[in-house]
């Protein structure tokens, strides 16, 4: 196993792209960067050696192996950076063997990718697509064909919901409010959340009484921001409206209805926009917060075992068992929830073909209208990453075979590929991939992938998108600790206050 590389790079705008190809082909190495502007290192973990790095621009591999890169002088921006990293990655596929499924193609939005190529080239055809993305990223027919469908698929559900598929100067919001709360930390989780039983109802009240002045005054400020612009007719009704966490079905049904209330009261909710809320952890779900949801407007929610094997549950500390999955989706649907979505994890510890096959099989009894089908993602915040040597010994897979068959699950139950993105680290360098039956797509996970409209984001760790003119997003981010967020939801309402301003 490589147990660590030295990234040499003359030129700093380089490094994040040797970053993550090095990083994909060796997902356990330990990374240091040497040279260069730049003072982000990784530093080796304890053990590591260091050797002399002899070359101005090189990879090294172990102390044995290095991988010479090249710059090139000339072209766009764009033109060079393919270049530095087809040459990369054409280098590290000989020292390894293997190949990507992406290619050298890095980002988080591929499809995005193929939006591109369709506006460009007008009528250009599909097979035309594919053969540019095998050509010019050297990924896979598989992942070219992927990144297409779902392409063609957002652009198909925007037009369906009125939605133009590009930037506009104005195109219509959506709303993101997050609650940071879960019923437990789970192993492999980043998100800024905490164990609702640590937090105390004291800073559970105080969050949530932060969080409706938030979305209040937040209203208030993008009403005027919209007035501003010469849209003042436009009433402020939203595409839709997610609301994430953490989970936000670890709140009582009291405090669940006081954040819906307040949504209705500030915006107009229609019966015909998505209202999602996620249900993810199924330990969090009763017939009484299910029929809140229900009377409050929510016509969408998500249920997510993440696997149906116990042991694997066990590992990754969820506090539920696959026997509440099941009773969760029951009293679901009991309630009138006709739009279920259900989220998988592949690569997760311990899990191979044998455990992946029995989620799969009980997902399709499950019958959900959408699924969402991750591969793991190790981020530095985790107990994964944190206490890795505690589970060093664990095996984690992931392979071209597992993602074809929950995709093969998805078209068993009538599902498309509509939403996609990737992120560093992930397991087997694959993707996550969003399927749903025709109708039952999210449309917030599209508007949020596509970067179509603005996002008007409240809580700790939401981050508000608005479209600044030029096909350009500027962002509002808020802290996302939440003792820091209770103590400056003045702060947080000011940020959003001083870049709609244009100050």
């Amino acid at each position: 196993m490589i147990k660590n590389a030295i990234i040499k790079i003359s030129d700093d705008e380089y490094y994040d792209d040797a970053q993550l190809l090095v990083r994909s082909f060796f997902v356990d190495a330990d990374i240091i960067r040497e040279g260069g502007k730049s003072s982000d290192v990784e530093v080796f973990k304890e053990g590591s050696s260091h050797f002399e790095v002899k070359s101005e621009n090189t990879i090294h591999i172990d102390a044995d192996r290095y991988v010479p890169v090249e710059i090139e002088a000339s072209g766009t921006r764009g033109e060079k950076h393919d270049f530095f990293k087809r040459n990369l990655y054409t280098e590290l596929v000989h020292i390894t063997g293997k190949t990507l499924p992406w290619g050298f193609l890095t980002g988080v939005r591929p499809a995005k990718r193929a939006t591109e190529m369709i506006k460009r080239g007008g009528m250009i055809s599909p097979q035309k697509v594919k053969d540019e993305f095998s050509k010019k990223y050297m990924m896979s027919p598989e992942k070219a064909n992927l990144a297409l469908e779902v392409a063609l698929n957002e652009r198909r559900v925007l037009s369906e919901k009125g939605i133009c598929a590009e930037p506009v100067d104005y195109n219509g919001f959506s709303v993101y409010v997050g609650i940071p709360f879960c019923p437990s930390t789970c192993l492999y989780c980043s998100f800024p959340s905490a164990p609702i039983t640590s937090c105390g109802e004291e800073l559970v009240e105080a969050y949530i009484e932060s969080l409706l002045t938030e979305i209040k005054i937040g209203r208030e400020i993008y009403e005027r921001h919209l007035k501003k612009k010469g849209l003042q007719y436009i009433p402020l009704k939203p595409s839709s409206v997610y609301i994430g966490g953490g989970t936000p079905t670890s709140l009582t049904p009291g405090q669940l209805e006081r954040i819906l209330r307040c949504l209705k009261e500030n915006f107009a909710m229609g019966d015909d926009i998505e209202f999602c809320a996620e249900a993810g952890r199924p330990d969090s779900i009763d017939n009484e917060k299910l029929y809140t949801l229900k009377e409050n407007g929510v016509n969408r929610i998500s249920v997510n075992p993440q696997t149906m094997n116990q042991k694997t549950l066990d590992i990754l500390g969820r506090a539920h068992t696959t026997e509440d999955v099941y009773r969760a989706f029951e009293l679901a649907r009991k309630t009138g929830f006709n739009n279920i979505n259900t989220d998988i994890i592949l690569g997760l510890p311990e899990e191979g073909e044998a455990e992946v096959e029995k989620t799969v099989n009980e997902i399709k009894i499950l019958s959900p209208d959408s699924l969402t089908v991750h591969s793991l993602a190790i981020k530095r915040a985790s107990r994964l990453k944190i206490n890795a040597r505690d589970y060093s010994d664990m095996s984690r897979e992931n392979s071209e075979k597992l993602i074809a068959m929950t995709s093969q699950l998805a078209r068993d139950m009538d599902m498309l590929p509509y939403y996609m993105y990737r992120q560093q680290n992930m397991a087997g360098n694959f993707e996550n991939t969003g399927y749903a039956k025709p109708g039952k797509e999210s449309v917030y996970n599209i508007v949020i992938m596509e970067e179509v409209q603005d996002i008007l984001a409240f809580g700790a760790g939401a981050s508000s998108k608005f479209l600044m003119g030029n096909n350009r997003f500027e962002r509002a981010v808020n802290v996302k600790d939440i003792r820091n967020y209770t103590d400056r939801t003045d702060e947080m309402i000011a940020r959003k206050e001083l870049l709609l301003s244009g100050k």
